[in-house]
């Protein structure tokens, strides 16, 4: 049934003078809420959910440039259909989202020579396997089998590559072979660092403080369905990002041409021509992604939406309010239920919006590798240089945002010290006036103001500075670092004119990668603290339900009065004195509380 607000119409009142010239506002108006409740009920069902983004997925990442539509449309139907199964009425798991991926993998190396084919049978055995792993130890044992053969033998060749690679550079291969042995020696430090740069406490901080709001069963259904969305949306997004930016840049060099090239002289393009290039660009390249990427981002983010509603929901409903003694712990608390439930929701959204930036970039870093083995010396010169001027930003950014956020405390600090002077005054009016203290309140009013606003002024000026100094470095110190890699790309020939805008973008997000934390650092912060209090309120509430309480009962436990009347005994001691509320011992009384004083 749809919503009452979906039901009633909305009635706009227009002006006369308007009413002539538009006549159907007020009708079409109230069309809007029924529209609305059918797109919020489309994009939550499970067709949005699982289908729609296994199937554009297998949509974007096609066999080869020259797979046909009638190949890849059943596939894409089939694909979809295989996800919509699995994740259908809420029971999507982990080893069903494994099973999808091997059936997309499956979907893609079955349409290669003779070897892929071989790997893409494996791999659609493997996904059958997997979505029956629950039935049977040996089924996931054999699916993982399966997937393990699969993976060997499509890495076969690229081992065979690698060791014919290392006879003919020997220096190369013992140096390979001394940075695996030292990284080996130094396992502990290698994982710390891993650990450090893949925000791995963060995201399993968010993850505890969900799961002790949903459950762990509960939250694995919710996360491997998020996760199903999230991963085939972000990913297929970016390999579209790709070609966007790519005819982007073959638009950005014809506009060179209408101006006699870089170099200057005779036009080399009319205006007319470059105009109907646009024009087609527009229709052909730039229109389809705005469609697709709002379609596909609208579904993605209304399922983080519904995921979020749903933490807050389990806290305020079933956490707090499973029983009395939760609803005062939480009472007792110095934040109050919307502050923790605010905490939750920032924590999760902080970890996922990472993960959907880097899912999203990831298509465009899968050509990094590429380019830096054809030209190492790029990765041994230019790409430390940038890091260390980026990790120099970034400290400097994070002092400056430390220093913002301890203004942005004493500001509140002084503002709730003022509203407190102020409302205590506005109550004592009467009393101030007639003591002839309006002077001294005058005084105190004014320190408590200029206090504050002189915090707030060291607030703004630490912000603008940071803003300037963020700005400043990203247009003159970055993007002219990246244009010189880009400039000894060109010169070898591995790039070509029209990808320079997409390379750029390539270094760019692989840096935004690695000193994710060092970018996020104010985030990650936020993170760590709102699951101190999240820790906190789950302790004090465990505390509560555990406490001893009063026991009663009806009647002889014996079977001897079945009337309904209720003995309470209870004793308890505070200090030397020890109370005794209620009946004597005895085999009628009921049971008895202790409590300690």
């Amino acid at each position: 049934a749809r919503p009452a607000s979906a039901r009633q119409s909305v009635s706009l009142q227009l002006p006369q003078s308007l009413k002539a010239y538009c006549p159907q506002l007020s009708f079409s108006w109230s069309m809007t809420p029924g529209l609305l409740a059918h797109t919020v009920s489309f994009l939550s069902c499970d067709f949005a959910v699982a289908f729609l983004p296994a199937s554009y997925f297998r949509c974007r990442f096609r066999s080869s440039d020259g797979e046909r539509l009638a190949i890849t449309a059943p596939l894409c139907v089939a694909v979809g259909a295989f996800a919509l199964s699995l994740f259908a009425d809420h029971c999507g798991t982990w080893l069903r989202l494994l099973a999808v991926a091997a059936a997309q993998a499956a979907s893609i190396a079955i349409l290669w020579p003779w070897r892929w084919r071989l790997v893409g049978g494996l791999l659609g055995l493997s996904a059958a396997a997997l979505t029956k792993a629950h039935e049977s130890e040996h089924t996931l044992a054999g699916g993982c089998a399966l997937a393990v053969a699969a993976a060997a033998i499509a890495a076969a060749p690229a081992a065979a590559s690698l060791a014919a690679m290392a006879l003919e550079r020997p220096a190369a291969a013992s140096a390979s072979i001394a940075a695996v042995a030292v990284c080996a020696s130094h396992g502990s430090a290698v994982w710390r660092a891993v650990r450090h740069l893949l925000l791995v406490e963060e995201v399993g901080l968010a993850h505890a403080s969900a799961r002790r709001v949903l459950g762990a069963d509960s939250l694995e259904t919710h996360l491997s369905t998020l996760a199903l969305t999230t991963l085939h949306c972000q990913l297929a997004l970016g390999q579209l990002g790709v070609t966007y930016v790519k005819a982007a840049q073959q638009r950005k060099n014809r506009l060179l041409l209408a101006g006699g090239g870089a170099a200057g002289g005779p036009p080399q393009l009319s205006a007319a021509d470059f105009g109907r290039h646009a024009l087609r660009f527009m229709a052909v390249v730039g229109l389809p992604y705005l469609a697709q990427r709002t379609a596909v981002e609208s579904i993605n983010a209304h399922l983080e939406r519904t995921f979020l509603h749903r933490l807050t929901y389990s806290l305020s409903v079933q956490l707090v309010l499973a029983d009395g003694e939760s609803l005062a712990a939480t009472a007792r608390s110095n934040l109050t239920l919307d502050a923790h439930a605010d905490a939750l929701k920032e924590s999760v959204h902080t970890i996922f919006s990472l993960a959907e930036r880097k899912l999203f970039s990831l298509p465009k870093m899968a050509l990094l590798p590429s380019v830096l083995l054809r030209h190492p010396r790029l990765a041994l010169a230019g790409l430390p240089i940038i890091l260390g001027l980026d990790a120099a930003k970034s400290a400097l950014h994070a002092a400056l945002t430390d220093a913002f956020e301890e203004h942005r405390k004493a500001e509140k600090r002084a503002d709730s010290r003022l509203a407190r002077v102020v409302a205590y005054d506005l109550a004592q009016a009467a009393q101030l006036t007639a003591a002839g203290s309006l002077e001294l309140a005058r005084e105190r009013w004014g320190e408590v103001a200029l206090q504050a606003q002189a915090e707030e002024r060291c607030k703004h000026v630490i912000n603008a500075l940071r803003n300037w100094i963020g700005w400043l470095y990203w247009q003159d110190v970055l993007h002219p670092s990246i244009e010189v890699g880009i400039a000894w790309l060109l010169e070898a020939g591995h790039v070509g004119v029209s990808e320079i805008w997409l390379y750029s973008r390539v270094i760019e997000d692989s840096i935004d990668t690695l000193l994710t934390r060092s970018r996020a650092e104010a985030q990650l912060a936020s993170v760590r603290r709102n699951s101190v209090e999240l820790v906190a309120l789950h302790a004090a509430v465990a505390e509560a339900q555990a406490a001893a309480r009063v026991r009663c009962s009806f009647g002889d436990e014996h079977g001897g009065d079945t009337s309904a009347t209720v003995r309470v005994r209870c004793e308890f001691t505070r200090g030397a004195s020890r109370v005794v509320v209620g009946s004597g011992g005895g085999s009628g009384g009921g049971g008895g509380g202790g409590g300690g004083g």
